[in-house]
């Protein structure tokens, strides 16, 4: 295996290597404290300690009813959410979601981009129907204050699509998508860092109705705007690559698979920090290539990592730790340890139905 998989702890500004300094997030290692320092403007936007101390900050001054508060809050959570903490996520949007209520009105823009970082919270959560709610509330609201072929209104819209994507939705999921696809163009231009995502939702969608080389074209347009947009070294980028990643294994091109796998991983540890859900996806990415070439004991090792992250970061009832317990599995299964893999699909199977 890679030494990446070995020595994980890279240095997010330069990529070293086996790094003891990390932020009190725990959201990144650094080789220095140089290194650490030259990264700050770009990591306090994310670091969930600096917007924490960000909100207590604003409460002093402004009151703990304040719409500054409530911008903290926001700020907050949709760092939360992109760093995988989803319950400091919601408790942050929540909070904003009431105090802009209180102070802009219910149908306020600010109203709409809590509602949406909740709905993106919650179907990250696994819980779909609650995240569909709050998305189409805060869609409505930006079709109201915006436009209907506005930016925010074609973003918003993308998500939902996502979110049918979850519940097995195909048809009704692309024909948002492509909606989508259609007013962010519209409002941002091609290159656009929402056309990438749009793009990003179409490649899933269109990979789960097995059309893969049309998955395979949307995940590529993804990854050339994404790096004209963010450069080499961020998430998306390496979301992109994790999806390419699997669409050449869903081809049977493994070698082509793990190689873009190792990538994203990479980049998720350096960017994301070592324990962010994006992190196990990679792992189990790498596993199920592992798996497929018959190399057992290091594919079990791999989805172990990943069950171990996801746990911690997303609980015990999650659907993905299901289907890592259901991973480990097959793996017993192959192995011929047949009382294990029972074990497994029974700790699957309790999430699935309690």
């Amino acid at each position: 295996m890679s030494d990446v998989l070995h020595n994980p702890r890279l240095c997010k500004k330069c990529g070293a290597p086996g790094c003891e300094l990390k932020c009190p997030c725990k959201q990144g290692y650094y080789c220095s404290l140089e290194c650490q320092k030259k990264d700050w403007q770009d990591h306090k936007k994310q670091c969930a300690v600096y917007l924490s101390r960000e909100v207590k900050g604003a409460k002093r001054e402004h009151g703990k009813d304040g719409v500054e508060v409530a911008k903290a809050r926001l700020d907050a959570g949709y760092a939360s959410v992109n760093q995988g903490r989803y319950g400091e996520a919601e408790r942050y949007l929540v909070e904003a979601r009431r105090i802009y209520t209180q102070a802009c009105g219910a149908s306020s823009l600010d109203v709409g981009r809590a509602c949406e970082g909740l709905g993106t919270t919650y179907r990250r959560s696994g819980s779909y129907e609650e995240g569909m709610g709050l998305l189409n509330e805060a869609l409505g609201i930006y079709r109201t204050t915006q436009g209907r072929r506005s930016l925010e209104a074609g973003k918003c819209l993308s998500e939902i699509g996502d979110t049918l994507i979850s519940q097995g939705k195909l048809v009704e999921a692309l024909a948002r998508l492509e909606e989508a696809l259609s007013i962010c163009q519209e409002a941002g231009g091609s290159k656009d860092r929402s056309v990438a995502g749009v793009l990003t939702s179409m490649g899933i969608c269109y990979k789960e109705m097995g059309q893969l080389d049309e998955s395979l074209s949307k995940h590529k347009r993804a990854l050339v705007i994404d790096r004209i947009v963010h450069g080499n070294e961020h998430p998306n980028v390496a979301d992109s690559l994790n999806n390419i990643g699997n669409v050449f294994s869903a081809k049977g091109m493994l070698v082509e698979a793990r190689a873009k796998y190792d990538e994203a991983l990479e980049i998720t540890r350096r960017v994301r920090g070592e324990k962010h859900p994006s992190v196990a996806e990679s792992l189990n990415n790498i596993a199920s290539v592992l798996r497929k070439q018959g190399q057992l004991d290091e594919a079990l090792e791999m989805y172990e990592k990943a069950l171990k992250i996801k746990r911690r970061a997303l609980g015990e009832d999650h659907g993905s730790v299901e289907m890592s317990l259901a991973n480990i599995g097959n793996v017993y299964a192959d192995q011929g340890k047949h009382a294990e893999a029972l074990e497994m699909y029974g700790k699957a199977l309790a999430i699935y139905d309690p």
